[in-house]
């Protein structure tokens, strides 16, 4: 475990660095699909950063709007576009990694904006602690309106002591690292390989699932990135099939319920997560997706157990928002 005494290093944290000749010690790695109404928010993030040897490396993948094009407005050498065609997600994070040349590594989703510390806390954190080969930090939910208040907001090195060190039997549980807020070192990119690409939803829990079993962690207590949300958001829509419990699943055949380092999953909470996890789905597929599919499921949920009561009133619920949206619009006078 990182102690509370890392707040010490904040002074430091806030001093800008000055970038060195050879090569920048942070890559940024940023796919980017059809997002010319987001990414230049992004970059302008970055570009505000205390912390400034960096290289900022956007990935358009097969965009057919102006995505390149605002990219390209960025008069700053730090900046590069590389253009390929669609691949996807996690591929194109692979592709960003496979030509950066740090010693450390951020990604960024095309949509979210940093904090002008997020990069120099990070880094100091790293510096000061070489047994600590990924950190990542909170974040906070945003809808794309004013944030002054997170931007003006004064970060430090005070970690959250439960997702710091050894967190393999919580990162089972569900994916705490957004992307966006992650920085890790060059040594252990090498160690993970790829990301998977096999689900755009899970490819990154998968990931830092496997880091979380190959390094200790730790987590800045502060919010330091802006996680977008809109209706287009792929976290929004509802997939068919429930893939959060299909990793669940896949997590533990290949890792167990061990981890050499880091303990033992809690079997109850996990047992719970699994139950939650397979409620929401069903309750989403219900209330605004698929509803044969949504009753499918809950039915299995019913018969098999556990929470049968709490499970037929969230049914219910359910039932009720599905049927206030199909309502006509009350027509105004």
């Amino acid at each position: 475990m990182l102690s509370a005494d890392l707040a010490r290093g904040d002074a430091a944290a806030r001093r800008p660095t000055v970038p060195t000749a050879s090569f920048p010690r942070v890559s940024i790695v940023v796919p980017a699909y059809n997002a010319a109404g987001v990414i230049a928010a992004t970059i302008q993030s970055v570009l505000a950063s205390t912390f400034t040897d960096f290289e900022l490396i956007v990935l358009d993948d097969g965009s057919t709007d102006g995505t390149a094009d605002i990219v390209r407005s960025f008069d700053d050498s730090r900046v590069r576009l590389v253009r390929h065609t669609n691949r996807g997600m996690s591929a194109t994070r692979n592709a960003g990694l496979a030509m950066s040349r740090s010693e450390f590594v951020a990604l960024l989703d095309a949509d979210d904006v940093w904090h002008p510390q997020k990069l120099a806390l990070q880094v100091a954190l790293l510096e000061q602690h070489p047994e600590v080969d990924l950190c990542f930090t909170e974040f906070q939910t945003w809808h794309g309106g004013p944030a002054e208040e997170f931007f003006t907001r004064r970060g430090n090195l005070q970690t959250e002591d439960r997702l710091t060190g050894w967190i393999y039997p919580l990162m089972v549980m569900t994916n705490f690292t957004l992307p966006s807020s992650v920085l890790y070192r060059r040594r252990l990119a090498d160690r993970l390989g790829p990301f998977r690409c096999d689900d755009h939803q899970t490819d990154d829990w998968e990931y830092f699932t496997r880091a979380s079993r190959l390094t200790r962690v730790a987590k800045l207590s502060t919010p330091l990135v802006l996680y977008r949300q809109s209706a287009n958001s792929l976290s929004k829509r509802v997939p068919r099939h429930n893939a959060t419990e299909d990793m669940r699943e896949q997590l533990l055949e290949r890792f167990g319920l061990e981890c050499p380092h880091g303990g033992t999953v809690n079997r109850a909470e996990l047992l719970y997560r699994q139950h939650l996890g397979r409620l929401r789905h069903a309750d989403a597929h219900v209330a605004r997706g698929n509803l044969s599919l949504g009753l499918l499921n809950f039915a299995w949920l019913i018969a098999r157990g556990p929470r049968r009561h709490t499970t037929a009133t969230t049914l219910a619920k359910s039932l009720r928002r599905r049927a206030l949206s199909l309502l006509p619009e009350p027509v105004s006078r």
